[in-house]
């Protein structure tokens, strides 16, 4: 296999650090009480976006535990879900009164997040070959 690597602008949401300030409280050291990684906040943002996130926070450390259970994916999907018309069909956008995720990222994490373009690394596949049977 021949691979190169390639990089190409596309859309990303920069994370950043709100005007109003983190709400979460970071330790530098992981304990029992102190064990989830800053790294697995944006990977659960990401998770309700349609584009991928650049953590641009220069945040590091751990939090505590049942601060990041008061906010989960089943959590926040329940609550997109109540606000969304019943007869709306799925995959259908609804701007309604739901609360967004950009909201409930700022309200509850103290972090924004912004559409832009960024240089993003690719790997590109030039040639791939059978293996020969030996």
């Amino acid at each position: 296999m021949k691979l190169r690597r390639e990089t190409k602008k596309i859309t990303v949401y920069e994370l950043n650090t709100a005007k109003s300030g983190l709400k979460l409280k970071l330790f530098p050291d992981r304990t029992a009480e102190h064990r989830n990684a800053w790294a697995s906040v944006p990977q659960l943002i990401e998770l309700f976006l349609d584009y991928p996130i650049v953590d641009k926070t220069g945040l590091s450390g751990f939090f505590d535990t049942n601060y990041h259970d008061t906010w989960n994916v089943a959590e926040l999907r329940e609550e997109l879900q109540q606000a969304r018309p019943v007869n709306l069909s799925p995959g259908m956008a609804f701007h309604g009164l739901a609360p967004s995720i950009f909201h409930e990222v700022e309200a509850e994490y103290g972090l924004t997040l912004k559409k832009v373009t960024a240089p993003t690394d690719f790997l590109v596949i030039e040639h791939v070959e059978r293996p020969s049977g030996n």
